[in-house]
């Protein structure tokens, strides 16, 4: 999985995203019609310390991101991409 990972991208990126490229071909080579690919943009705080808690940038992207590498119309594969604000009542400014 992580093989076919690495190598169906072609800009260089973390191994985080380079393992959901695997993830979503596994599923896509398993015949999954379906998949599910939040845009995590907000995390809840862990500790009261912590003014916000901001998600990874490549997670709110992710779908984009792989979108541009993977042929989903041509798999016949849809996604589900809703927006995630898992702390957006925690935020101060």
């Amino acid at each position: 999985m992580i093989r076919e990972g690495v190598e169906n991208i072609i800009v260089e990126s973390c191994f985080p995203v380079k393992l959901a490229h695997g993830h979503i071909l596994n599923l896509i080579n398993k015949g999954v019609k379906r998949i599910f690919i939040p845009s995590v943009i907000t995390m809840k705080k862990q500790s009261e310390k912590i003014l916000n808690s901001f998600a990874c940038p490549y997670a709110p992207v992710l779908a984009l991101h792989v979108e541009g590498f993977i042929d989903f119309d041509g798999s016949g594969v849809g996604m589900d991409v809703p927006l995630s604000t898992l702390g957006a009542g925690d935020r101060k400014y």
